[in-house]
């Protein structure tokens, strides 16, 4: 009774989440009290008290401040809507929207603090609409939803369940790695409340349901900073490390393989040298070839690596030549796909204190490394999650760099774009002969 029905009408417009009832969060609640200026109390009826007190003066004084509805629904799509439209986000046939939208300023945006940002998310494409999945809060809580996105801070969460709910959803994670196939998002390992993970689940975006994944075969260890995709029906999984409380963390440089059709894990071998994995690395494949960037054994550049998958007989890991200018050496940056480029943004730098938010872009077809115009350069930030869509690399999420001489000017908003097609050096697509052909079928079983 203490909570005014204004203010519980506020709090309610601000964290529904079409639930028979307002239940605020304490990350929530100690990011709207950030706004205000109340300082965080360890009560959270105290803090709750603190800002319903803080409401109903504003509203007497006819200042109520600005405030941003956050949209929720109880699937993928409402009735009746198809496509990316379904989610208000823009459609290719209005690229220049997107840069408007992901990167659209609002200083009265109450969830506009950097300190209030997840870490460790993923991101991911379905259908031209992008997602995020789970990420560290800064209060210590493990996030366990999936977000679509439509714009700078507007977010819808998919009001998911449970294919068995003997078996419930996935536990709260943040450092797993997401991969989309068809309808399906796969989610492997990452780091729980309890430790280090090694189970893998699979949402369907139709059903908006999570399944986990019953495989055969012996999965990975435990893991997390690792690193995954998808070619010829196989999920790859390389690197990562085990995190353990009051022991030293166990770095991976391992291989492994997910059967997608016969649902099974497998080692994938590889001799002589290999990437050296840990925490610092990122994979894609293109053509039948796997790539991962990866810091070197010394931390002080960064190499890249390829695997050509119809090799016979054991795979060997072959490093590209340095062509070009190669990202400086860091960790926690995202990696992502732009038709024929594989694009690098920010991330921390190794050996020293600093954060980036500078841009790099590997064209496929000519194997070489181009820097983006430091014009391009965003709020240095890392642990962030990104994807490339409608010709945008949209960033989200992260921690940042107050200290550093490039935050000043830049948004630091949760959610900003670059655009790729006035920046990046390189074609999207490769010339014509150059670009999708087809490779013999992957066989796991050939390289165990």
């Amino acid at each position: 009774t203490w909570l005014s029905s204004s203010a519980r009408s506020y709090m309610s417009a601000i964290v529904d989440r079409g639930r028979h009832r307002a239940e605020v969060s304490t990350n929530e609640l100690a990011k709207i009290a950030a706004t205000r200026g109340i300082p965080l109390s360890h009560s959270r009826a105290e803090l709750m008290q603190a800002i319903a007190r803080d409401e109903q003066a504003k509203r007497r004084a006819g200042t109520a401040p600005h405030r941003k509805e956050t949209r929720h629904e109880n699937g993928g799509r409402a009735p009746g809507t198809t496509g990316a439209n379904a989610g208000g986000y823009p459609t290719s046939s209005a690229r220049g929207d997107v840069m408007e939208d992901f990167n659209a300023s609002d200083e009265e945006d109450m969830l506009a603090d950097p300190e209030g940002y997840l870490v460790g998310a993923t991101s991911m494409v379905w259908e031209d609409e992008l997602y995020t999945y789970g990420g560290l809060a800064p209060e210590g809580e493990f996030v366990d939803i999936i977000l679509r996105w439509s714009g700078k801070d507007q977010s819808t969460e998919l009001q998911a369940r449970a294919a068995n709910p003997d078996v419930g959803i996935p536990p709260g994670r943040y450092g797993h790695t997401s991969v989309v196939v068809d309808d399906k998002l796969y989610v492997f390992g990452g780091q729980g409340q309890f430790g280090c993970l090694n189970d893998l689940w699979c949402f369907d975006f139709e059903r908006c349901s999570w399944s986990r994944v019953d495989a055969a075969g012996e999965p990975p260890a435990a893991r997390t900073g690792h690193c995954a995709c998808v070619s010829n029906g196989v999920m790859f999984v390389f690197g990562g490390k085990d995190v353990r409380p009051g022991m030293d963390s166990v770095a991976h440089n391992d291989l492994y393989g997910y059967d997608l059709k016969e649902r099974e894990w497998l080692p994938i071998e590889t001799r002589w040298r290999r990437p050296a994995g840990g925490d610092g690395c990122a994979m894609t494949s293109m053509n039948g070839v796997l790539y991962v960037i990866s810091p070197s054994d010394t931390m002080m550049e960064m190499v890249l690596w390829c695997l050509q998958l119809s090799a016979q007989g054991r795979l060997r890991w072959t490093q590209v030549p340095r062509v070009g200018q190669l990202p400086t050496p860091r960790t926690d940056y995202v990696a992502a796909l732009f038709g024929a480029n594989w694009i690098v943004h920010g991330g921390r730098v190794l050996l020293q204190d600093g954060v980036l938010g500078d841009t790099y872009a590997f064209h496929f077809p000519t194997a070489e490394w181009g820097r983006f115009d430091p014009e391009s350069d965003t709020d240095p930030r890392f642990g962030h999650a990104g994807s490339a869509v409608d010709g945008a690399l949209v960033l989200l999420h992260g921690r940042r760099d107050a200290s550093s001489p490039e935050a000043g000017d830049k948004d630091s908003g949760v959610c900003v774009a670059i655009n790729l097609e006035e920046w990046c050096a390189f074609p999207e697509h490769a010339p014509e002969g150059d670009g999708d052909g087809v490779d013999a079928a992957f066989d796991p079983h050939a390289h165990r």
